[in-house]
C-alpha cells in the first residue's frame, strides 16, 4: 500500500513501503481560496493532535500546514516537537532548516543542515530517503555559503497521482501429474500497473481512488493467458497506533483471451504498532463474482477471506508470519439430468506463509518465504466419487539490486508441489522470472 503524506520536502516511509516528494511552495491561482482549504485541513489534524498529542503524523500535518500558512514560528514548534520521533528526525531537522531560513535566520538555516550532515546515527526507516535528505542538506549547504539563501528550494512539487509497477519475464517448467500427462515449459511475460490519485484535498484527508491492471500472457500456450483491469476507492484512517483502510472495488478480467469474470469487492485492513517495530494486522475481504462466459458459470459466486500478518522488523531484517482462512460459495458444476455435483469448484482453504526479508547494503536485498495451503472442497463429486482435498507447499527466493531512484533489478525462482487425492490436479512445477519494478 502507498500512502503519501502532504509534506515540506518528502513523505517518509509508510507501512507498505512507499515514498513520494512534495514541496512546500507551489505556485497558487487563488491564495486566498488555499489559506482557506489549508486552515480547514489545519483545524481538522489540530483535533487530531488533541486526541493524542504523541500522534507524530498529526504534529508533522500541522507543522507542514503551519509551514504553509506562512506561520513560521508555529511551523517551527511543532517540527521541534518531531525531533524525538526517530522516523521524522532527519526531515523535522532539514524543514527546520527551510523555516529558518524564510525566517532570514541564514545562521540558524545552515546550523540544521549541517547538523544533517553530520548525523551518524543508523539511518532509520529508509536508507535511501535518509540519504536524500543528507544530499539535500549539502546542497543548501552550498547555496546559504553561497549567499544564495533566497533561492533555497525544496522538491519539484509531486502530483497527487503515485504509481508502482514492474515488469517480468520468466519460464514455468514441464507439468507433471501422477497419471503421466505432460505439458512443455513455456515462457511468459507479466506485468502489473497501479495508479493511485489521492483525494485528500479534493474531498477529505485519507481518501484515494486507484485504478490496476495485471497480465499474465505465455508464448505458447495462449489458452492460458490472464488479464485483470480493475479499480477501488477507498479511506484511510489512522488514530493512535491505530491504522486501517476500507476499498469498495471492482474487476474485469479475461482469461484466454475470452472475457472471463466481474468481481465486486469490499476490503477492508486494521492494523495496531506494537512496541520494537512490531506490527499485527487483520485483513478482511469479500468478493461477488460473476461470469461473463457460459464456460466458466461454474466459478459464479462469493468468496471470504480472513489474513492475520505480524511483522516485526530488526535493523537489517523483517519477519512476517501470515496466516489465512478462505471460504468460497461456487455455482460448481452441475448434473442438469441428475443435479449431482460433476466437480467441486468451492474450497475451505487455510495457509501459512513464513517470509524473511534481508537487507545486504543499500543496492542488495534478499526475500525467502515458505508457503503452505491446504484446500478442503466443499461437495461430493460424482465423477471422482470422492471429496477433493489436496496440500500445495512452495518455497521461493527472490533477490532485489538498486538501480536507481526508486527502481529495483528483481530475479525470483519458486518451486511448487502440488498433493491431491485426485490425480489429475497433482502436479510440480519450477518457475523463474527477471524484470524491473519500481514507484513514481
Amino acid at each position: 500500500m502507498l500512502i503519501k503524506i502532504k509534506t515540506i520536502f518528502l513523505v517518509f516511509v509508510c507501512i507498505i513501503s512507499g515514498f513520494a516528494t512534495q514541496s512546500f511552495a507551489a505556485e497558487k491561482k487563488d491564495i486566498n481560496t488555499d489559506n482557506l482549504r489549508y486552515q480547514k485541513a489545519f483545524n481538522y489534524h489540530f483535533s487530531q493532535f488533541q486526541k493524542n498529542k504523541k500522534d507524530g503524523k498529526a504534529i508533522y500535518n500541522l507543522a507542514v500546514l503551519s509551514y504553509k500558512l506562512k506561520k513560521y514560528s508555529q511551523a517551527k514548534t511543532y517540527f521541534l516537537q518531531l525531533l524525538p520521533f526517530q522516523a521524522y528526525h532527519l526531515v523535522a531537522k532539514y524543514n527546520l532548516g527551510l523555516v529558518a531560513n524564510k525566517s532570514g535566520d541564514t545562521n540558524e538555516a545552515l546550523s540544521w543542515f549541517r547538523k544533517i550532515n553530520a548525523h551518524t546515527h543508523p539511518l532509520n526507516e529508509s536508507d535511501k530517503v535518509s540519504l536524500n535528505i543528507k544530499k539535500l542538506a549539502k546542497i543548501q549547504i552550498q547555496k546559504l555559503q553561497a549567499g544564495k539563501a533566497g533561492s533555497l528550494t525544496t522538491l519539484t512539487q509531486a502530483t497527487d497521482i503515485e504509481g508502482y509497477v514492474f515488469a517480468y519475464y520468466g519460464n514455468e517448467d514441464k507439468y507433471i501429474d501422477s497419471a503421466g500427462a505432460v505439458t512443455e515449459g513455456d515462457d511468459f511475460l507479466n506485468l502489473y500497473g497501479l495508479l493511485t490519485f489521492n483525494l485528500d484535498e479534493v474531498i477529505m484527508p485519507g481518501v484515494h481512488w486507484r485504478l490496476n491492471y495485471y497480465a499474465k500472457d505465455y508464448q505458447t500456450r495462449t489458452e492460458y493467458d490472464y488479464h485483470i483491469l480493475g479499480t477501488d476507492v477507498g479511506k484511510s484512517f489512522k488514530q493512535g497506533s491505530w491504522r486501517h483502510y476500507i476499498r469498495l472495488g471492482f474487476d474485469k478480467s479475461t482469461y484466454g483471451g475470452e472475457n472471463y469474470q466481474s468481481i465486486s469487492k469490499l476490503d477492508m485492513k486494521f492494523l495496531y504498532k506494537l512496541p520494537h517495530k512490531q506490527e499485527v494486522s487483520t485483513r478482511l475481504r469479500f468478493d461477488e463474482i460473476t461470469s461473463d462466459n457460459a464456460l466458466y458459470d461454474a466459478y459464479e459466486g462469493q468468496r471470504q477471506r480472513i489474513d492475520l500478518r505480524y511483522d516485526w522488523k530488526f535493523d537489517q531484517e523483517k519477519l512476517r508470519v501470515d496466516l489465512g482462512y478462505d471460504n468460497s460459495d461456487l455455482a460448481d458444476s452441475i448434473s442438469t439430468i441428475t443435479s449431482n455435483v460433476l466437480h467441486s469448484y468451492s474450497p475451505l482453504r487455510q495457509k501459512l506463509q513464513l517470509s524473511w526479508f534481508h537487507k545486504f547494503n543499500g543496492n542488495w536485498k534478499t526475500r525467502l518465504r515458505y508457503e503452505w495451503r491446504d484446500s478442503r472442497y466443499a461437495d461430493y463429486s460424482t465423477v471422482d466419487n470422492i471429496i477433493r482435498d489436496e496440500t500445495r507447499v512452495a518455497s521461493s527466493i527472490r533477490l532485489k539490486y538498486h538501480l536507481k531512484k526508486s527502481w529495483w533489478l528483481v530475479s525470483e525462482f519458486k518451486y511448487t508441489d502440488n498433493e491431491s487425492n485426485i490425480s489429475r490436479y497433482r502436479y510440480s512445477r519450477n518457475r523463474i522470472r527477471i524484470g524491473v519494478s519500481g514507484s513514481f
